[in-house]
C-alpha cells in the first residue's frame, strides 16, 4: 500500500485592508510500519524528554499544546536550540 499518510497546510491571515489564504494541495507520504505513539504528556518548567514509546525511527509528528497560558518549546536533543516553539492552545505537524 501506498500514500498511507495525507498532510493539508493552510494559513489564513486578515487584518486591516490585507487578507491572505495559503493553501497547500494535500499531500500524501509513504509510511513504513504500522507502530505508533498517541497520549497526552504533562511537560513541567524544565526540559524533559518526549516520550516516544519504543519507536525507534519516528515519522510524522502532530503536536498541540493544551496549557492556556504557557508555551513548549522543541528540541531535537538535550542542551540544543529549540527548533519550534509551540504558544498555548497552538499546534504543530513536522517530520
Amino acid at each position: 500500500m501506498a500514500d498511507e499518510a495525507t498532510v493539508t497546510t493552510s494559513l489564513n491571515f486578515a487584518k486591516g485592508s490585507v487578507d491572505l489564504t495559503l493553501s497547500d494541495v494535500a499531500s500524501t507520504f509513504d509510511v513504513t510500519g504500522t507502530r505508533y505513539v498517541r497520549g497526552v504528556q504533562e511537560v513541567g518548567t524544565s526540559e524533559e524528554a518526549l516520550d516516544m514509546g519504543d519507536l525507534t525511527d519516528p515519522g510524522w509528528c502532530y503536536m498541540r499544546n493544551l496549557d492556556t497560558s504557557n508555551y513548549v518549546e522543541v528540541y531535537a536533543a538535550t542542551a540544543e536550540t529549540a527548533f519550534i516553539r509551540i504558544n498555548a492552545g497552538e499546534h504543530v505537524c513536522f517530520r
